[in-house]
């Protein structure tokens, strides 16, 4: 007999839960999320993320509460952009940053221009 979809998606959705249980339970924790703060491959930073994108080879990605936190990856590396500011990595200081960012929040801000789409309330046609 041949499983069927609703099999399938259970069995995928077990494997899921069991592989982050078994990152939790590693002492090597990436990420930690704790009251108030969250370490991040093994720094503290005194603060909560809405999201945490880690990429190999590449800075982790943090987002604000009040952004949509959708990663992009233009370069690769993920970054998220909130309020025409491209977002990037956990910070302690302007130094944790790459050129060209400053450090605000414990994130990473790089001011570069972002293209913006902007919709009409009424339709998705831009106003004349």
């Amino acid at each position: 007999m041949l499983p069927t979809a609703k099999t399938v998606a259970v069995v995928l959705t077990i494997s899921i839960v069991l592989q982050v249980e078994s990152v939790q339970l590693n002492d090597n924790l990436l990420i930690r999320i704790g009251s108030g703060g969250t370490f991040i491959g093994g720094t503290y930073y005194a603060r909560t993320f809405k999201a945490v994108y880690l990429r190999e080879n590449c800075p982790p990605a943090v987002c604000e509460e009040n952004c949509l936190c959708q990663p992009a990856l233009r370069t690769g590396c993920p970054f998220y952009i909130c309020n025409g500011i491209k977002l990037r990595e956990p910070c302690r200081s302007d130094n944790d940053c790459a050129s060209g960012g400053f450090c605000q929040r414990f994130i990473c801000r790089y001011p570069e221009l972002i293209p913006t789409f902007h919709v009409n309330a009424r339709n998705d046609m831009p106003q004349s």
